[in-house]
């Protein structure tokens, strides 16, 4: 969204280059995981999906990224997808970013 709200003048009132930053703390105790991901994942995938994904795959967690951006792309997202998952469960270690582009009619898949 920033590389279009720098460039589009003429959405300068419903766009903006100014970040949205919020700040919380997370607790491994309470909190299994963080999501950051883009509208390409978000604009498919509901958050309770997103959970349900996230268990279903935390035998291999190095695959949740993977699995989550796939997801999105098998429900025909319209946007970009980019995904981050990091497990905050103590001794798993697994990040992974996954962003799959679309150019024209496919999907390029980078890492």
């Amino acid at each position: 969204m920033v590389t279009r709200s720098i460039g589009d003048d003429n959405l300068k009132p419903a766009v903006t280059a100014e970040p949205e930053i919020t700040e919380t703390t997370l607790s491994a105790a309470e909190d299994e995981f963080l999501v950051m991901a883009s509208d390409g994942l978000w604009d498919v995938v509901s958050n309770a999906e997103v959970i349900s994904i996230i268990r279903d795959t935390v035998k291999e967690p190095g695959m949740c990224s993977k699995r989550l951006a796939t997801e999105a792309a098998e429900r025909v997202s319209k946007d970009n997808i980019t995904v981050v998952c990091h497990l905050l469960a103590p001794g798993i270690h697994a990040v992974r970013i996954v962003v799959l582009l679309h150019l024209r009619d496919s999907m390029v898949e980078t890492y």
